[in-house]
């Protein structure tokens, strides 16, 4: 949202409100969906959350993004507005035909619908999810369906199915480098190092001519919008990539952001899932039913596979689905043990009903 966030909303509605009470209702009602949309996107990088709120976090970022092409300059001449005649000109200003104040209202009762799906989602997972699961730094557990998924993509390059690759991730991504500035932090070794920001990355699953597997990283230039839903000349939306074989000895690291050393980040940020691979830090976030857990398991399985990519190792991987626990748990930690229960809102709720007669129900 960092187009609609530039401009001075408060004073649109000192100078303008009166001329046009939509796009002051229109910046409003985005501002109110902003918070509930980052809880949702946080709870769909997770195996047990995720099913509830995909659907709520794709259409909403999707009408995110068009509401910031809709403010975006038409062109480098437009100014921003900053009196009542220049946001009238502003709004009156066409984009596609059509001015910016129609558009507005166009697009108020699709924010209306994610709003409230939104609210439909959120208000499901507390009676469906254990309460430790919607916690920010929720505990991992094995889950086999994760891995079944992994297993499912891994053998789809196998069987020869997929050409150009598969998308695995997106997110905020950074590289560790060498620094001689004064304000970089020092590793263990004396060198100074820092974070290089690499921006939004789309992170793809591909396969070499010799069946090794790599994470390729490509930048995305419209700041992270999932062009999954789009047709294929969205991959023209990538500035640059950068490649990483998986092998055995490749980092992988799971953590969270406040945790990864020589690093800085704001408040906000501090629980959000990161992984280190490499010399990358991809801060997580899921697209279409990939989960962090599938996503560990794919890399968990295709750093086995090493430079062979033999399909019977994949055949086997579906024999012996649990025995993925041990092997994931030496990459990444041991996995929490409690396995997690229905949430206690649902339990009683469902035993009352269940002890209803037909008259009592009526």
């Amino acid at each position: 949202k960092a187009q609609i966030d530039s401009i001075d909303r408060q004073r649109f509605w000192i100078v303008a409100g009166s001329i046009q009470d939509e796009a002051f209702f229109f910046w409003k009602m985005l501002d109110a969906l902003s918070r509930p949309l980052s809880t949702a996107q946080a709870l769909r990088r997770r195996y047990a959350t995720l099913p509830y709120v995909e659907a709520a976090v794709e259409v909403s970022r999707l009408l995110v993004a068009r509401c910031e092409a809709l403010v975006e300059r038409v062109d480098d001449n437009e100014d921003d507005p900053d009196d009542p005649t220049s946001w009238a000109e502003w709004l009156n200003n066409t984009k596609n035909g059509v001015s910016r104040a129609n558009q507005m209202k166009e697009l108020i009762p699709k924010i209306q619908m994610c709003q409230s799906t939104l609210t439909l989602s959120l208000t499901a997972l507390p009676l469906q999810v254990a309460p430790e699961e919607l916690r920010a730094q929720s505990p991992f557990y094995y889950r086999p369906g994760a891995v079944e998924i992994a297993i499912d993509i891994v053998q789809q390059f196998e069987f020869g199915r997929v050409a150009d690759g598969t998308r695995i991730a997106m997110g905020e991504s950074f590289r560790i480098v060498q620094h001689s500035g004064q304000k970089a932090d020092h590793s263990s070794s004396g060198r100074p190092i820092l974070w290089k920001p690499m921006g939004v990355n789309a992170v793809d699953l591909v396969q070499s001519a010799k069946g090794a597997y790599s994470l390729k990283f490509s930048l995305m230039k419209n700041g992270g919008v999932d062009p999954t839903f789009g047709t294929d000349d969205d991959h023209n939306t990538f500035l640059k990539s950068t490649e990483l074989q998986l092998g055995k000895h490749l980092k992988f690291q799971r953590c969270w952001r406040n945790d990864v050393p020589y690093f800085e980040c704001d408040t906000d940020d501090a629980e959000k899932l990161v992984y280190l691979i490499g010399d990358l830090m991809l801060s997580f976030d899921s697209v279409g039913n990939i989960s962090a857990e599938v996503f560990e398991a794919v890399i968990s399985i295709c750093r086995r596979l090493g430079n062979s990519g033999d399909s019977s190792c994949v055949g086997e991987l579906v024999e012996d689905v649990d025995a993925w626990e041990t092997v994931m748990a030496r990459d990444l930690g041991e996995f929490a043990q409690k396995n997690p229960s229905t949430s206690g809102l649902v339990t009683p709720i469902q035993k009352k009903m269940n002890n209803l007669t037909v008259k009592e129900t009526l």
